[in-house]
Parts: C-alpha cells; sequence; structure tokens
C-alpha cells in the first residue's frame, strides 16, 4: 500500500464521504503486509495514529530541458522572468485566494501567473476570478499541458504555493527541476523539501495573506545573481534526493521483501 497524502481532509469531502475514506485508511493501515508513504509527515501520521511503521519514499520528478519564450507566453503576454507562477488544481485547500489577496497588495510591474482551472469546487474558481478582476497582472490560463506547461515553467521568475494542504507536492517539484525559487506556505511537506536546502526560497506561514505578501515582495528584491543561485540549489537538490532511479530502486526492494 502507498499513501500519497490523507483525502478525508479535503472541503469538498462531507461527512458520510469523509467517513468512507476514514475506513479505508484504516483499513490501509491494519492489512498490507508492507506500507509506503511519500513524506515523512505521513509516516509519522500513520505512527502517531496507528502505531504502524511505514517505509518514507518520496515522488520523484523527469528533469526536462528548458525552452524559450514562444507561443504560449505571447498569447498570455508573458516574457521571461516577469511572472511568478502557480500551478494546481482551484480548490480551496491549495489556497490560490490567500496567494492572490496577497499578490495585490504588493507594488510590482511583474505578474502572477496561476495554471489550472475548476476542479469541481462549485463557485469557488469563479470567486478567484470575482477577486483579481481589477488587477490585470493576474492571469489565469486555464489547464495547460506539456509544451505548454514546459514553456511558462522554463521562463518563470519563481514558483509561488499558499496550499494549506498536500501529500507530496509534484508541482513544487517540477518547478525546482526548472531551476526556479521557491516561495511556499510552512505546511510540513513543504518544509520537508525547503530543509534538505534552506537557500532554495522563502517560506510563509500557512493561510497568513501578510506573510505571503512579505515573501514575495522579498522573492522580488532579490538581485538576478541570487534568484539563480537559489535556482541552482532547487535543481541540485531534485538531483540528489528526487530522482526516479532512486525512488525506483527503493520501492523494489520494498516490494522484494
Amino acid at each position: 500500500f502507498t499513501c500519497h497524502g490523507l483525502d478525508w481532509q479535503r472541503a469538498k469531502w462531507g461527512p458520510t464521504e469523509k467517513a468512507v475514506i476514514q475506513l479505508g485508511e484504516l483499513a490501509s493501515a491494519i492489512f498490507p503486509h508492507e506500507k509506503i508513504c511519500v513524506s515523512g509527515a505521513l509516516t509519522d501520521y500513520y505512527y502517531e495514529k496507528y502505531r504502524v511503521r511505514s517505509e518514507k519514499i518520496v515522488n520523484g520528478v523527469e528533469i526536462k530541458e528548458k525552452i524559450s519564450p514562444g507561443g504560449c507566453c505571447e498569447k498570455f503576454n508573458l516574457s521571461k522572468g516577469n511572472y511568478l507562477l502557480f500551478v494546481g488544481r482551484m480548490v480551496p485547500e491549495k489556497a490560490p485566494d490567500i496567494l492572490i489577496n496577497a499578490f495585490k497588495t504588493v507594488q510590482t510591474d511583474k505578474k502572477l501567473v496561476i495554471i489550472g482551472g475548476d476542479a469541481g469546487a462549485g463557485d469557488y474558481y469563479p470567486s478567484l476570478k470575482e477577486i483579481a478582476k481589477n488587477d490585470t497582472r493576474i492571469v489565469f490560463t486555464g489547464y495547460l499541458y506539456e509544451k505548454q506547461l514546459q514553456e511558462l515553467y522554463s521562463n518563470a521568475l519563481c514558483y509561488v504555493s499558499a496550499s494549506g494542504l498536500e501529500g507530496f507536492p509534484i508541482t513544487v517539484l517540477e518547478a525546482m527541476s526548472y531551476e526556479l525559487p521557491q516561495v511556499l506556505s510552512d505546511i510540513a511537506p513543504h518544509r520537508e523539501i525547503m530543509n534538505l536546502n534552506r537557500d532554495m526560497g522563502i517560506i510563509f506561514k500557512t493561510g497568513d495573506t501578510e506573510s505571503c505578501k512579505s515573501a514575495v515582495e522579498g522573492i522580488l528584491a532579490e538581485n538576478p545573481g541570487r534568484i539563480e543561485q537559489m535556482g541552482q540549489n532547487a535543481v541540485n537538490t531534485v538531483r540528489e534526493h528526487f530522482s526516479w532511479s532512486n525512488i525506483a530502486h527503493l520501492t523494489d526492494r520494498v516490494y522484494r521483501k
């Protein structure tokens, strides 16, 4: 059994759905011979709640080639280094509303690009556009894939996430693989990544708009040399800790028990 996150914590589930998911979680603690969790926070959770030990094997990411600005940047009027980037489903636990409200109060000509779309969270996605409607610096692209996503990762200034709930954030690892500094909320999975190298970006208080604003202002105040160094630290951390070959080896070892 592999646990990628505590799904019952998501806002979209009602009491009955949460109870069913928690029943499945109980089964996952009792029946499998071996258990894998993708973060230290999850291994701690399973031990503290169920007194069962599990293997920590994190998610991995492929390091792809960076590409120059092209049609996607042109479509959204973006240029290299002139925007901050967030990628994710538009749901309350990802807290893009915190990020948008914080960015609106930042004095900058940089843009905030939000990649993602409606994820079945009722009127939440339209409400985000309503919050941002008077700020032309905030760009909603909807869902993007493959080359378009690669293009916007490749040319961003940094990656920023105000998320309040993650199992282990693939989008953060992807952004790191594109040499992007990180501006992240201080939830346990984010801290687990940032603790591998404290010089990859800035951590701010989860759910705190003012703290998010200060972190964004902090990254924007950095000179290009520092931005480049933080980005190099990020991609080097991916190479050292999040390579698929190492993760596959660790997973294979567990199954061969």
